[in-house]
């Protein structure tokens, strides 16, 4: 009875060592984050960045606040966590069987001995093969690792161009105020000037008009930053009656990187191009585990035999050792799955090749979208908008002097009004365009960032 406790106890040594297995070392995620708990401790940002965001919004609270507290990035973070734990239970044997088998008396032969027979077996696979599993498993949890990735850079991404749009609808708001107050101004003025035949009534209608239209469009911006709002609280899961204060005047993002880099980092570094490089790894491994099918797997285990004689009482015990194997003769089937993991691990190949295309291809829209959209920055800055405000000058200039119409600094203030909602509109779209172009390249690219050597993405190497 000891050999097989003893047989038991090994069996179990053999697939708890396997199982105590410990997690290679991985690549960290680009942020640990906090557990998916948030910043105030159950998946809620702190009371602290709470008041700060009722005072003033800034970028960089809103960029905390979406990391420690957006739930997609918690979800994602746990998925990756529960991967990493794949690996152990990649390694671990099946659970050994004990079996007990007992013969009574048979009644053609009253003097058989009763017997009592126990086993113990041990399945264990080809040695390859739980490798191979083994190696599956650190890849799924790559993948996990780099949706995880993802999830942090989709969610500042979007934080981002929250932010920005934030931004504009305030820039947009003071704009449009102002513009109220020169119009009522001349309206009141076109309304005076009206009783004394200065002006005529066409003028002081299109007064009041462009006043009307500049109430609307004020309504209409405010209208949008709740839904910008909302967007913001829903991004760092804050209660919907959260206030949030104005928006801090954004920097001024722009791409000093020439195209022929910026391809290069997107290749190198891209979340989705890396996920493309790891799926071909993963079907590598697939087909080498498919190869592995025509090795045998194997069963060993141990019996004890317990045999008491109905003449004499006495007991008489036997032990045994089994070994067991099985025999791969079903060739077709064995060879159909190692012809299907060759066609998969071909398809991961071509799947990562139009990943490459797919992100060239958004990386050079994206970066035409920041390039021109920098020139019409700099075009509304530098060269409309101070012709706008000398034209501006110019006509209200004219018409006190009695030189010219109310009509001429009404087309004027409307110019300078559009000129500036373009402008600040083109300086959100840069800044977003140069969001989502970070967000396909997988790094900064503005002009403070450091471009170090980026580590090549895997899978550029067939398995």
């Amino acid at each position: 009875m000891r050999s097989v406790l003893g047989l038991c106890l090994a069996a179990i040594l053999v697939g708890g060592c396997a199982s105590s297995a410990r997690v290679p070392v991985l690549h960290p995620p680009l942020r640990e984050g906090t557990g998916g708990k948030g910043a105030g401790g159950d998946g809620t940002p702190s009371d602290d960045l709470a008041r700060r965001l009722a005072g003033r919004v800034t970028l960089a609270d809103l960029v905390k606040g979406v990391l420690d507290a957006n739930p997609s990035v918690e979800a994602a973070r746990a998925r990756w966590k529960a991967a990493i734990e794949k690996y152990p239970q990649a390694l671990t044997l099946p659970d050994p069987m004990v079996r007990f088998q007992y013969y009574t008396n048979i009644s053609m032969n009253p003097a058989a001995p009763q017997r009592l027979d126990t086993m113990v077996t041990q399945a264990i696979p080809f040695p390859a093969s739980i490798a191979l599993k083994g190696d599956l498993a650190l890849q799924e949890a790559e993948m996990e690792r780099l949706r995880y990735d993802m999830a942090l850079r989709d969610a500042v991404v979007e934080v981002r161009e929250a932010f920005l749009e934030l931004a504009y609808l305030d820039r947009a708001r003071e704009v449009l105020e102002e513009q109220e107050r020169i119009l009522a101004r001349y309206a009141t003025v076109a309304a005076g000037d009206l009783e004394v035949g200065r002006t005529k009534l066409p003028e002081e209608f299109r007064a009041r008009s462009l006043l009307a239209q500049a109430g609307y469009d004020r309504t209409l911006v405010l209208d949008l930053r709740r839904v910008e709002e909302q967007r913001i609280r829903g991004l760092l899961r804050l209660p919907s009656a959260a206030p949030l204060g104005p928006a801090d005047a954004p920097d001024r993002r722009t791409v000093a990187v020439p195209f022929e880099q910026v391809l290069a980092v997107a290749e190198a570094r891209s979340q989705e191009l890396a996920m493309a490089g790891v799926a071909l790894q993963m079907a590598g491994i697939e087909r080498s585990m498919a190869r592995w099918e025509f090795a045998p797997e194997f069963e060993v285990g141990g019996v004890w035999m317990k045999n008491m004689e109905d003449v004499s009482g006495e007991f008489m015990g036997g032990r045994a050792a089994t070994l067991g194997f099985t025999v791969p003769i079903w060739v077709h089937a064995k060879s159909a799955r190692v012809r299907e993991a060759e066609s998969l691990e071909v398809a991961a190949g071509a799947d990562r090749a139009a990943a490459a295309e797919r992100i060239r291809t958004a990386a050079a829209r994206l970066y035409f979208r920041v390039v021109n959209g920098q020139r019409l920055a700099d075009l509304y800055r530098d060269t409309l908008l101070p012709q706008a405000e000398k034209s501006l000058a110019l006509a209200e200039a004219l018409y006190r002097e009695g030189k010219g119409s109310l009509a001429g600094a009404l087309e004027a203030a409307a110019a300078r009004e559009n000129i500036l909602l373009a402008l600040h509109r083109a300086e959100a779209d840069l800044g977003q365009a140069v969001a989502r172009l970070e967000q396909v390249t997988g790094a900064s690219l503005s002009p403070s960032a450091a471009l170090a050597a980026p580590e090549p993405v895997p899978g550029k190497e067939a398995r």
